[in-house]
């Protein structure tokens, strides 16, 4: 941590031998250090066995299951431009492997998720990958396979053409009814505008099952190369950058030091990157390719952290970021395992569930939004703000309250200040789709997009960037309002999580019974002290009167600290439940699920682990 003048000063006591030790010394030992690469090979590629030939079949043929053989130019366009890209990126066993473990989903009966930008890619919808459409709103018919594609700057997602209140459309070769899909999501945020992006998929399962997808990895590759990614602590990620200045100065005042600010600025960069613990990685695992072991690329170990999906793995010592090896990321959802169990108590299957059903207007005008990811009190200002009627309007407040905007105290003025002819600038996709609207090139739209979502724009334009948007007639105010941007949400993961609460919001308007049983059985308060269900029983007057005083009572004894308790929670929802008509039942041995709450005649039954707390 010293500058050479310090060392120097340090070892004085060596008199004219001072220069020599410190400087001289210290270079030839660095001199005759040799350089090596501790990985004398090329990083080692995720390869399965024909996973060009199957993905292209695999995806052609879902193709022309859907939009029939004689599909669109704009489709067959858009899967050749996406297999060359998938080709460049050599990413075919990227496409396959995720394609595997979606099935595995699907196939124990749950919906699955995948975060970031990876709905922008066609070929991941045509795998089942994701349900996300990226290819612009259209019409399409079901029974025919007629498409009809629509002005995207009047109709920002399909969903809006088949939403509550609009009148459906007729095929005219047919007479069936429409269905809207395709939400406009150009696939170069996630391929790279050439391919030069390598494909990364991060999923999201059902807790449920998290076990039978690790087996379906380990069917795969083996059960001895998935390995859990091991993660780095240091003091900055412990303690952050204000903790460190103050061990600088505690230092400084113990040994009586004077430091100057440009060497106090040094050694707290230094100091951020100390090495403090090793851990693990939330999601991740590794993928150690046939003929490799683990101990080629990482000394492993095995913690506390070591049990996974209900096996023991190793634990790379090396942070997973420094490896060459290909990171393979699940991260457990609650929502989806709520999903699957409003599935059981309705009867109605999640993915038939037609969201242009829901009164978007009413329900987000009047509802509390308890239970879903809509609730938090960011969302609730922007939706006062926007007064949402359609799919895409829910879709670009996930996109302001998820982005970080220099404006972001008043919505009103946040959403106005990002507005542009086509809609508002939300997403980085946004960002890419309006700069093409006014001519710019898309290779060019793109690198601007990149910039501006990263948060570059604040510091300014390059004169080349600041040229090409003038000379296509950028209005002044555009990009006034992405230099206020600092980051930029995918639009693609925004579009998956909205349909998935919405499926929500529909079990809570349609089975309300179904929706409360299945969030309060998802709620984890084990860690909590015993909450006493007792205070959830009688009649719905009763009952909400008993709830209510014990939610007052939490309140008032935590204060601000029960924000986030499961407890407060529980209660917001049993008062919900009340409002709704819905009582709840004690818990009995000959009744009552071990852990689940379950509808019955109308009622909640709470599940025989709280008799316990029923004091």
């Amino acid at each position: 941590m010293k500058s050479t003048e310090e060392m120097l000063r340090d070892f004085a006591f060596l008199g004219d031998m001072t220069e020599t030790a410190v400087i001289e010394n210290t270079n030839l030992i660095a001199e005759a250090v040799e350089s090596f690469d501790p990985l004398p090979f090329e990083k080692p590629t995720l390869c399965l066995p024909y996973a060009r030939s199957k993905v292209i079949s695999r995806a052609l043929s879902a193709s022309a299951e859907k939009y029939g053989e004689a599909a669109p130019d704009i489709i067959r366009l858009r899967i050749a431009d996406e297999f060359e890209k998938i080709d460049s990126s050599d990413g075919w066993s990227h496409y396959l492997l995720a394609a595997k473990m979606s099935d595995k989903s699907r196939g124990k009966g749950y919906i699955h998720k995948l975060s970031g930008c990876v709905g922008s890619s066609f070929v991941s919808y045509l795998l089942g990958i994701t349900e996300t459409n990226p290819l612009p709103p259209h019409y399409f018919c079901p029974n025919c396979k007629r498409v009809e594609f629509v002005d995207e700057t009047e109709c920002a997602s399909g969903y809006d053409l088949v939403t509550f209140g609009v009148e459906r459309r007729l095929c005219p070769d047919c007479g069936t009814p429409y269905t809207g899909d395709g939400h406009n999501l150009p696939c170069e945020f996630f391929t790279g505008y050439e391919g030069d992006i390598s494909p990364e998929f991060y999923f999201n399962f059902a807790e449920d099952i998290r076990t039978e997808i690790l087996d379906c990895l380990e069917e795969v590759f083996g059960r001895n190369n998935t390995v859990l990614a091991g993660s780095e602590s240091t003091i900055y990620g412990r303690m952050g950058e204000r903790c460190i200045s103050d061990l600088v100065d505690k230092y400084c005042e113990e040994t009586n030091t004077s430091i100057g600010l440009g060497q106090r600025e040094r050694i707290v960069k230094k100091m951020a990157s100390v090495h403090v613990a090793g851990g693990r990685h939330p999601g991740a695992f590794l993928i150690v390719p046939r003929g490799y072991d683990i101990s080629d690329f990482s000394p492993t170990r095995y913690t506390y952290l070591s049990r996974s999906c209900g096996k023991v793995k190793p634990i790379t010592l090396i942070d997973c970021r420094y490896l060459p090896l290909e990171r393979i990321c699940m991260y457990d959802f609650t929502l989806f395992s709520e999903l699957k169990l409003m599935e059981e108590y309705s009867g109605v299957p999640a993915e038939s569930i037609d969201i242009g059903d829901i009164d978007f207007a009413s329900y987000f005008g009047a509802a509390s939004l308890e239970g879903i990811s809509f609730g938090s009190e960011s969302f609730k200002r922007f939706i006062s703000a926007v007064k949402p009627t359609k799919f895409s309007d829910l879709v670009n407040i996930f996109g302001f309250d998820h982005g970080v905007f220099d404006r972001s105290d008043d919505p009103g003025e946040l959403i106005g200040a990002c507005a542009d002819c086509g809609g508002p600038i939300a997403f980085r996709e946004d960002v890419m789709l309006s700069l093409m609207r006014y001519g710019v090139g898309r290779k060019d739209a793109y690198s601007i997009a990149q910039y501006v979502r990263m948060g570059r724009a604040r510091h300014g334009f390059d004169e080349s960037q600041l040229e090409i948007m003038k000379q296509h007639g950028v209005p002044e105010r555009l990009i006034a309002s992405m230099r206020e941007i600092y980051y930029l949400f995918p639009k693609a993961h925004a579009i998956g999580s909205v349909i998935n609460d919405l499926r929500k919001v529909w079990y809570r308007i349609n089975r309300p019974a179904a929706f409360f049983a299945a969030v309060l059985s998802c709620i984890d308060e084990f860690d909590e002290p015993k909450f006493d269900y007792g205070v959830l029983y009688g009649v719905l007057a009763e009952g909400r009167a008993r709830a209510y005083e014990e939610y007052n009572r939490i309140v008032g004894k935590q204060g601000e600290r029960c924000i986030e308790s499961e407890r407060i929670k529980i209660l917001k929802l049993a008062l919900e439940c009340y409002d709704s008509g819905i009582s709840f039942l004690p818990a009995d041995k000959n009744a009552s699920h071990a852990e689940r709450f379950v509808p019955e005649n109308g009622s909640i039954r709470v599940p025989y682990r709280a008799k316990r707390l029923d004091r």
